[in-house]
């Protein structure tokens, strides 16, 4: 009897030790996408009265995401994203010619892995991050302004991972992505602007995603 439970704990230890999996650094790159809806508001102050005007519009905006994960456990990881892109103009615009801009994002984030599997996992993940985006137009008679702005978001989201070999597999996410940004600096053919009493800010909320590889260590 003690030899037969003393072999029922060892198979229950090695068939744990086997299901178990080592912690892993990842690296995560590819491409990914957003739609927003915009909402900006521009406002001026002259004396004591203040002039103010909002509109809501839509953006599409591509960019290259770079992702690194540390595990602290099976479970839990947490790490840096980086993104840098652009917001796309509309090809029926007949100014988007002379209109750029790019953007670039850092952040914090944090995910919790529903499914834990060797070579599956199953990923909700939160970000917390600061952005950066500069916008250029050359206006008619050859006249360039420029616009920067700058605030934080929180991105929330759902994702899996599989993977083909003992280093790489395939990366896929969506979910909710917000962004509050102020505008910090106007320049007008290369001249700085005084804001002290100008403000612009641009909201934008709506899906984002993400497809690419994973690199695990």
């Amino acid at each position: 009897m003690k030899k037969f439970i003393t072999c029922c704990l060892l198979v229950s230890v090695l068939s744990t030790m086997i299901a178990q999996r080592s912690n892993e650094f990842q690296a995560r790159a590819g491409f990914g996408w957003a739609a927003f809806r915009t909402t900006s508001q521009w406002t001026y102050t002259l004396g004591n009265t203040t002039f103010s005007e909002n509109d809501t519009d839509g953006a599409v905006a591509v960019h290259v995401p770079v992702e690194l994960r540390y595990e602290f456990n099976p479970r839990i990881n947490a790490g840096l994203d980086l993104k840098f892109g652009s917001y796309l103009y509309d090809p029926d615009d007949s100014l988007s010619q002379y209109k750029s801009n790019k953007f670039s994002i850092i952040g914090l984030s944090g995910e919790f892995t529903a499914v834990s599997n060797e070579n599956f996992r199953v990923y909700l993940g939160i970000n917390l991050n600061t952005t950066s985006l500069t916008v250029k137009e050359e206006l008619p008679f050859d006249i360039t302004e420029t616009q920067t702005w700058r605030g934080g978001g929180v991105q929330a989201n759902v994702g899996f991972m599989a993977f083909f070999s003992k280093l790489i597999g395939v990366n896929f996410n969506v979910g909710y992505d917000s962004h509050t940004l102020k505008l910090k600096s106007y320049t007008l053919e290369g001249e700085s602007q005084d804001l002290s009493a100008f403000t612009g800010t641009l909201k934008l909320q709506g899906v984002n995603g993400t497809i690419g590889l994973v690199l695990r260590l």
